[in-house]
């Protein structure tokens, strides 16, 4: 089967977003993507939240996870969704209550694909599915006991102890080299827009050098990005996204009405708009997919739009997004988080960069 949509999954670790940004009582605009970051956020924040996608399909998954939190129990909606393996082979008993909170068309969509994704939806991304072919090949490399040894190691240095002395290995780095080289990683693991500022970028390198803080920054019972995409599942239900653990599920139910999705770029939410209200924007690695000017453009609109003082969250892999012409833009920018916040976040591959707009009088 072809892929739905490019990702089941969000990378940017919401985690970072709660650090950085003042999020109660306020107003956010962010991607939607695979939905981890506005769920997880209206999971842990009373705040209001637009998330917006160029890409009606990940809008759709994003609607999905939402039905999914509201109409399931916590573990059953890991399982439908696919953060969990359907054991007891329940998936399309969830799925039958799950649709009734969606709307007729995307009642008719998830139904032309239903036999296809019984494994759980978050699976069947362009990016999931690429990533997993690699993934068990390390597993079958490195031994699926010997990383659950992993899993249950107790402290940060336990983990840095394990990685130097049974995960640093050279065929890791050469499986990276495969993987991660431009024309194979090119439209099979990510859409070819996300790759115009590559050139010249060594991405299996670059995604190497932070592969350790991937396995050792963080505890890794409770990253759910690590155990996922390395052992196929979540493994402990303290490692789930929040939205997906008993409080967060409590919280988006009686928060639903403050999160809107719409099929949208960022950039015309801020081009389209006379005023834009939000104190707070979760801005991904836009810059990646956008072209110099089109991102000039997009700062320069949350410059003279903004009515309200504001802050913003950018990442990267390739481009970084400030340069001269952000000078008289009238933001503060703060390019060293990444190492700031290293024993929060969970997927540490992108350079993080905060953003603060002091609205004009």
């Amino acid at each position: 089967m072809k892929y739905l949509y490019d990702f089941g999954i969000s990378q940017d670790d919401p985690n970072v977003e709660g650090n950085v940004l003042a999020l109660d009582n306020s107003n956010l605009l962010c991607l939607a993507s695979g939905g981890e970051v506005p769920l997880s956020l209206l999971a842990n924040f009373d705040t209001k939240i637009k998330a917006v996608d160029i890409s009606v399909n990940q809008i759709r998954l994003c609607k999905l996870k939402l039905a999914a939190i509201l109409d399931l129990e916590p573990a059953e909606a890991a399982v439908f969704l696919g953060f969990k393996k359907d054991i007891k082979k329940d998936w399309e008993k969830y799925y039958n209550k799950v649709i009734h909170a969606l709307s007729d068309e995307e009642v008719d969509f998830w139904n032309k694909y239903k036999l296809n994704i019984l494994r759980g939806p978050i699976k069947y991304s362009r990016f999931e599915r690429y990533l997993s072919f690699f993934c068990k090949i390390l597993r079958l490399i490195l031994g699926k006991k010997k990383l659950m040894q992993f899993f249950e190691l107790e402290s940060i240095e336990a983990q840095k102890s394990y990685f130097d002395r049974y995960l640093e290995k050279k065929i890791i780095f050469w499986i990276f080299r495969i993987a991660f080289s431009p024309k194979l990683y090119k439209n099979r693991g990510l859409a070819r827009q996300a790759l115009i500022h590559q050139k010249g970028n060594d991405m299996a390198s670059m995604f190497y050098e932070r592969f350790r803080d991937f396995f050792t920054a963080t505890p890794a019972s409770s990253n759910f990005y690590l155990q996922f995409y390395l052992m196929g599942e979540v493994l402990f239900a303290t490692g789930l996204p929040d939205y997906l653990k008993p409080g967060g599920i409590e919280n988006l139910r009686k928060r639903k009405y403050n999160l809107e999705f719409e099929v949208k770029s960022v950039q015309d939410e801020i081009s389209g708009s006379d005023r834009l209200n939000y104190e707070n924007y979760a801005l991904s690695n836009i810059s990646d997919w956008v072209s110099v000017n089109t991102m000039n453009d997009l700062m320069n609109g949350i410059s003279q739009k903004s009515c309200v003082d504001s802050t913003l969250l950018i990442r990267y892999i390739h481009k970084n997004p400030v340069n001269e012409k952000m000078v008289n833009l009238g933001f503060n920018f703060n390019p060293s988080l990444k190492d700031s916040l290293k024993s929060i976040d969970r997927f540490p591959f992108y350079s993080l960069i905060k953003a603060e707009k002091i609205s004009r009088q």
